[in-house]
């Protein structure tokens, strides 16, 4: 699967570089699963539609800078550090912990990257299907 780099700047963002995987489908099918456990008890829409976008995001994130970075470049410098992450680990508390890495604006971000890379758009089906041509059997 395909891997983004994103600078997420700072003072409005984390000012960290993140390295952001595609998710499969069946990991896309995982996130709402996990998501619709943990609201089912409030059979709140709204939270299970945050909770999908969390676990989706805990799931593509592959590594962050240790420290905030200036840019994209910066972040591909040799000299970078880089920690590496499991959803596990950004569950857990501590410095790696997904609340003590990203602030709200970061999270909106990844929710904003999942929806455009994993979820279909209207325009983009009407796109595909004013292509489509029709076939007689």
């Amino acid at each position: 699967m395909e891997t983004r780099l994103v600078h997420l700047p700072s003072p409005m963002y984390c000012g960290r570089a993140v390295k952001l995987r595609m998710l499969s489908a069946s990991e896309v099918d995982r996130a709402n699963e996990l998501a619709f456990d943990r609201a089912q008890a409030s059979g709140n829409l709204i939270k299970q539609r945050a909770a999908t976008l969390r676990e989706a995001t805990k799931m593509m994130i592959v590594a962050v800078t240790t420290a905030s970075v200036a840019s994209v470049d910066d972040a591909m410098a040799p000299t970078t550090e880089w920690t590496k992450l499991t959803v596990e680990q950004l569950d857990q508390p501590g410095p790696n912990r997904y609340e003590s890495l990203f602030g709200a604006k970061d999270d909106g971000f990844f929710a904003e990257f999942f929806s455009r890379f994993h979820e279909v758009k209207r325009d983009e089906v009407s796109e595909i299907l004013g292509k489509a041509i029709a076939l007689t059997s």
